[in-house]
């Protein structure tokens, strides 16, 4: 009975010891992306919070991450797994400041985006440090 008992307690431990592995092998694997691709961009770079992507409905979870501004774009990287927002500057129709976005309410100002591209609208709420200062250089002409 204790062999049993001995076997089913292994089987367990290395099952929990593989589950662990793996997340922390795709958490790793993850950030790796998301350094390589702060790389790749380059440009003025903040620690920001996405609150939510209009085009992706109501239920959103916030997500950790990298706003990145170039010359000709903005995008938002996740630390972790997540999909990048990538908005080239010349389709942003709208940057401002809000308190609001997909009917939820923060404590603290956000730096809200819209744009089109191919006729269809989307917007972001991403909390940044100084939204004002990321929409004063929104609105400069890159190379000027």
């Amino acid at each position: 009975m204790l062999e049993i008992v001995l076997t089913v307690l292994a089987v367990v431990l290395v099952t929990v010891l593989a589950v662990v592995a793996l997340g922390a092998w795709r958490f790793l694997r993850a950030t790796r992306g998301a350094r390589r691709r702060l790389r790749e961009l380059g440009g003025h770079r903040e620690v920001a919070v996405l609150l939510g992507r209009a085009s992706a409905g109501r239920d959103q979870d916030v997500t950790v991450g990298t706003l990145v501004r170039t010359d000709d774009a903005v995008a938002f990287v996740p630390a972790t797994v997540g999909r990048e927002v990538h908005v080239l500057r010349k389709s942003i129709t709208a940057a401002s400041v809000t308190t609001t976005f997909l009917g939820r309410t923060f404590g603290e100002p956000a730096l809200l985006l819209t744009w089109e591209e191919n006729g269809l609208g989307d917007a972001v709420a991403v909390r940044v440090e100084d939204p004002q200062a990321w929409i004063t250089e929104l609105t400069v002409t890159p190379g000027s």
